[in-house]
C-alpha cells in the first residue's frame, strides 16, 4: 500500500520515490504557458505506438451537434452549437477536453478524460457531465489510420472518430440495437478556431457566454487552483527523519463544469528525466464530497486515490484505508498548501510531504 500511494498519490508523482531530487533551478520549465513544455514531455515519449492519435484535439474549436430525439429517428434530430478545448498531456500519453455552451435553452458541460496503454496501444476514454457528475469509464479502442473505434465493455456503445484535415473532425456515438445493427444517435463535426492562447480565436475558454449558476454546496472549494503555480516541494527521506528532498515543480490548473470538476498538471524534470502527471477532481454535490484521481507518465492509468470535503479553507480527503490523508490549505489569493500525512502504528499521523504554491499567473 505505501508503495502505491507513494507512486501515484495526487499530483506531484515526480517527487513520489525516496531519495529524487535536483536542483531548484533546473526543474521547473519556463513560467509561460504548457505549449512551452510540450516538445521536452514529447522528446521522452515520441512513439508510433498510437499514443499520438488524439494530438489533434488540441486547441479550440467549434462544434456542430445532431442529437436523435428518439430511437429510430421519427422525431428527427437536436441541433446545437457548443464550443470545445482539448489539451494534450503527458506526452500525448493522455488527454483532457472539456465542451460547453447551450443545448435545449440550458448550460451544458462535459469533460472527457482520455489515456493510453503503451503495453494494449489501447486509449481508455472517461466521460463525465454537469448532469452526472461522475467520471465513468466509457470506452476502449484504437486508431487505425485516420478511424477510430472504441466500444463499452458490454460491446453495446460505440465510439466513432475521424480526423479529416488539420482543421477538421467528426465524431458520432452509436448503440447497438436489439436487431443487430448499429444505430447513430449524435454526432459532432468539429472545426478549428485556435490555439489556446489565440486572441483572434473566435472562442473564448475561460468565460461561457452563459455559465453555469453559481452554488455554494462546496463544488467551488478548488476553484482557486485555476491558474500557473510555482510549486515548492518538500518530501521526508523516510519516517522518524528530519532530512528532506527539497525541489520545484510548475503546475497549471483548469476548473469545468461549473465547480463540479477541475483538472491539472504537474510538470518538470526529476533527476534529469521530464515527469508529468495529471489529476482530475470531481464533486458529488449529494454527498459533497470529492474524488481525486491520478495518472501519470511513467504509469498512465487513471487511479481513483481520496475522498473528501473543505471545512472552511481546510481540506481533509482520505484513502478508502484511511492509513493516509491529503490536507489542503487555501490561504490566499495566490498562496496555497498542501501536504500528505501518514498513519503510524502508535495511531498518530506523521506528515511525509509538504507543497508551498505560489501563484504564477493565469491559465
Amino acid at each position: 500500500m505505501r508503495t502505491t500511494i507513494l507512486r501515484c498519490v495526487f499530483f506531484w508523482a515526480a517527487l513520489i520515490h525516496c531519495g529524487r531530487h535536483a536542483d531548484a533551478e533546473q526543474l521547473a520549465p519556463s513560467a509561460g504557458a504548457v505549449r512551452e513544455s510540450t516538445p521536452a514531455a514529447r522528446s521522452t515519449a515520441d512513439a508510433s505506438d498510437g499514443r499520438h492519435d488524439f494530438d489533434f484535439i488540441e486547441g479550440r474549436w467549434k462544434v456542430d451537434n445532431h442529437q436523435l430525439r428518439n430511437s429510430g429517428g421519427s422525431d428527427g434530430w437536436n441541433h446545437f452549437e457548443l464550443d470545445y478545448e482539448g489539451w494534450s498531456m503527458m506526452g500525448a500519453l493522455a488527454n483532457v477536453d472539456r465542451i460547453y455552451g447551450q443545448r435545449a435553452g440550458k448550460y451544458f458541460e462535459g469533460v472527457s478524460v482520455r489515456t493510453f496503454d503503451p503495453a494494449t496501444r489501447d486509449w481508455t476514454i472517461y466521460w463525465m457531465d454537469i448532469n452526472h457528475p461522475h467520471l465513468t469509464e466509457e470506452v476502449r479502442g484504437h486508431f487505425e489510420g485516420d478511424a477510430g473505434t472504441f466500444l463499452s465493455t458490454n460491446k453495446a456503445t460505440r465510439f466513432i472518430w475521424r480526423r479529416e484535415m488539420p482543421d477538421k473532425a467528426h465524431w458520432r456515438q452509436e448503440l447497438l440495437l436489439p436487431q443487430g445493427r448499429w444505430e447513430t444517435n449524435w454526432k459532432m463535426d468539429f472545426r478549428h478556431v485556435g490555439g489556446h492562447d489565440d486572441e483572434s480565436s473566435v472562442t473564448e475558454p475561460a468565460a461561457p457566454a452563459q455559465p453555469a449558476p453559481v452554488i455554494h454546496d462546496g463544488r467551488h472549494d478548488f476553484d482557486f487552483i485555476a491558474g500557473r503555480w510555482k510549486a515548492l516541494s518538500r518530501q521526508r527521506h523516510k519516517s522518524g527523519s528530519d532530512d528532506w528532498n527539497v525541489a520545484e515543480m510548475s503546475y497549471q490548473g483548469w476548473t469545468a463544469m461549473g465547480g463540479l470538476s477541475n483538472f491539472d498538471r504537474m510538470f518538470g524534470s526529476d533527476r534529469g528525466k521530464y515527469f508529468e502527471g495529471v489529476s482530475v477532481r470531481t464533486f458529488d454535490p449529494v454527498r459533497k464530497e470529492w474524488t481525486i484521481y491520478w495518472t501519470d507518465i511513467d504509469d498512465p492509468q487513471l487511479k481513483e486515490q481520496v475522498h473528501g470535503k473543505f471545512d472552511g479553507d481546510v481540506g481533509t480527503f482520505l484513502t478508502n484505508d484511511k492509513k493516509v490523508r491529503f490536507i489542503w490549505h487555501r490561504r490566499a489569493a495566490d498562496q496555497a498548501h498542501w501536504e500528505l500525512e501518514r498513519l503510524l502504528p502508535n495511531g498518530q499521523w506523521e506528515v511525509s510531504w509538504t507543497i508551498e504554491f505560489r501563484r504564477a499567473g493565469r491559465t
